[in-house]
C-alpha cells in the first residue's frame, strides 16, 4: 500500500511540475493570444478599452502568481478554460483530438514492441554469426535516423511510387498505417537494442547455466528462464520512452495531416493559444504518468522476482 501510495505521489508530482514549467514558459515567452487574435500586425483595429476586456476574460490581466493559483485552482476541477482560436473549451478540443492520436500511439507500439522484440530474440540465437552481426547494426541506425525524415522516405516509396497507402488524412482505417511505422521505427529500434542486451546478459547468469546442465532444451530455457528477465529492463524502456511516442505523434500528425491532439498543439502553439498549448501539455503528462503506473504493474507478471523485490 505504502508502495502504491509513493507511485500515486510522484505521478502527481510530475502531472504538477508539467503545469507549473509549462505555466511559467508561457507566462515569460512575448507575445500572447490576444495579440495573434486582434492581429498584431495591424490586420484588425480595436481599441484600448476592447483589447483590455479580452485581456481581462481571459485572465491575462492578472499577476504572475494571481493567475498561477487561479489556473492550478481551475485544473483541480479538470477546467482548463476556453481555446481563444476556436472558441471552445480546451477539454471539449481535446476529446475530440484524443482518440485519433491514441489509435496512432497504440499503434506504433504494437507495432514497435512486436518487430523489436522478434528482431531481438531473432538475433539472440545466433549473435556471433555474420548475418547477425550485420543486423545488429539496424536497431542504432533506425535509432539515429530522425522522424520526418522516416515520414518522408515512407511516404516517397508506399505514396507516391507505389500508392499503397494515402498520403494524408485519417479517413480510412489503414491511413494509420505510415504515421504508426514513421513512429514505431525509432522507438522499436530502441526496443531491439535494450531487448538483445538483455537477453545477451540473462543468458550469461549462473541459474541459466544451471537450466542448461539439467538438460532442459534452449527453446524452453529461452521462454522460461532467459525471456522473462530480458524483458524487465524493455518494459521499463517502454514505460520511461513512451514520451517519445507522443512527440512523435506531433510530427507523424502534421506530415501525415492527421486530425489529433500533436496537430492540435501545433496549431495551438503557432497562434499563441495559451489556455491550449498548457491543456494539451498537461493532458499529456497525465497520459505519461498512467502508462507509467501501468508499466511498473506489469513487472510482476513478467517476472515474479519484481514483486518480491519490490
Amino acid at each position: 500500500m505504502k508502495r502504491l501510495a509513493l507511485r500515486f505521489g510522484q505521478a502527481a508530482l510530475v502531472v504538477w511540475g508539467a503545469f507549473t514549467v509549462s505555466f511559467v514558459i508561457l507566462y515569460l515567452i512575448p507575445g500572447d493570444s490576444v495579440s495573434v487574435l486582434l492581429g498584431a500586425d495591424g490586420g484588425t483595429a480595436v481599441s484600448p478599452e476592447q483589447e483590455a476586456a479580452l485581456r481581462s476574460s481571459l485572465g491575462l490581466d492578472q499577476g504572475f502568481f494571481e493567475r498561477y493559483v487561479h489556473l492550478a485552482w481551475q485544473y483541480l476541477h479538470l477546467d482548463f478554460g476556453n481555446s481563444v482560436l476556436y472558441g471552445a473549451r480546451v477539454t471539449d478540443l481535446l476529446k475530440n483530438a484524443l482518440p485519433s492520436t491514441i489509435v496512432l500511439t497504440l499503434s506504433a507500439m504494437v507495432l514497435s514492441i512486436v518487430f523489436g522484440i522478434a528482431f531481438a530474440v531473432a538475433i539472440s540465437f545466433r549473435p556471433d554469426g555474420r548475418i547477425a552481426r550485420t543486423l545488429r547494426i539496424l536497431p542504432a541506425f533506425g535509432n539515429a535516423v530522425p522522424t520526418f525524415w522516416i515520414a518522408l522516405i515512407l511516404l516517397q516509396v508506399f505514396s507516391f511510387q507505389i500508392h499503397i497507402f494515402p498520403s494524408s488524412g485519417d479517413a480510412q482505417w489503414y491511413s494509420v498505417v505510415l504515421p504508426a511505422l514513421t513512429i514505431a521505427i525509432p522507438y522499436g529500434s530502441m526496443i531491439a537494442q535494450v531487448t538483445l542486451d538483455g537477453i545477451l546478459r540473462a543468458r550469461a547468469e549462473l541459474y541459466v547455466t544451471t537450466a542448461v546442465s539439467k538438460g532442459l532444451r534452449p527453446l524452453d530455457v529461452h521462454t522460461r528462464h532467459v525471456l522473462p528477465a530480458s524483458l524487465l529492463p524493455t518494459v521499463s524502456i517502454i514505460g520511461l520512452h513512451f514520451g517519445t511516442l507522443l512527440a512523435g505523434a506531433v510530427i507523424s500528425e502534421t506530415v501525415y495531416s492527421r486530425q489529433g491532439i500533436g496537430s492540435l498543439m501545433q496549431q495551438a502553439v503557432v497562434q499563441r493559444d495559451l489556455p491550449l498549448v498548457q491543456g494539451t501539455i498537461v493532458t499529456t503528462a497525465i497520459v505519461f504518468v498512467i502508462v507509467n503506473l501501468l508499466t511498473d504493474a506489469v513487472y510482476p507478471l513478467i517476472d515474479p522476482r519484481a514483486k518480491v523485490s519490490s
